[in-house]
């Protein structure tokens, strides 16, 4: 559209429209229950707020699981979703961690689906061991010098501050 709102022919139609959105982990939020994270109501309220209408739903757990109060509280602000997120796994190829695999993807493809979602992300985190509502690598940093810390508290930290493995 040009300033006088009319259209100038440039617009992407159909499937070449780009469509924006975010999702939880732009807030910080990396896990379902850590309470240093933003709470998901603010979430919502600044997603709505900057004028994004699409979302991820992140860690399952974060929003709203009932499908009913999320399509409620998603409404309510104007957004949708775009789709759900299975994070920190790291073992598809690992045949004891499949049947965990299987049950938060059922979970979360219910959940999205239930809300008009039509995606399920996959982020695997490799080699990462969750531990206290973070993840931590068991690789040294270059250097050898710690172990990195992904989450609310991502740094860099002496082995000996680490803790155990």
């Amino acid at each position: 559209m040009n300033t006088t709102g009319s259209s100038t022919g440039t617009e992407a139609r159909g499937p070449a429209r780009l469509r924006l959105g975010t999702c939880p982990d732009s807030w910080g939020v990396w896990f379902a229950d850590d309470p240093l994270q933003t709470p998901w109501e603010r979430f919502l309220d600044e997603v709505a707020e900057v004028g994004y209408q699409w979302l991820e739903l992140g860690p399952f757990g974060y929003l709203p699981t009932d499908a009913v109060r999320l399509a409620e509280e998603l409404a309510r602000r104007g957004l949708k979703v775009a789709g759900g997120t299975v994070h920190g796994f790291s073992g598809l190829h690992r045949p004891g961690e499949w049947p965990d695999i299987v049950r938060i993807t059922r979970q979360v493809a219910g959940l999205t689906a239930a809300v008009g979602g039509r995606h399920v992300i996959f982020v695997p985190v490799p080699e990462a061991k969750r531990s206290k509502n973070r993840f931590v690598r068991h690789r040294l940093c270059p250097g050898g010098e710690g172990q990195r810390r992904y989450g609310p508290e991502a740094a860099t930290v002496r082995r000996s501050d680490a803790g155990p493995s």
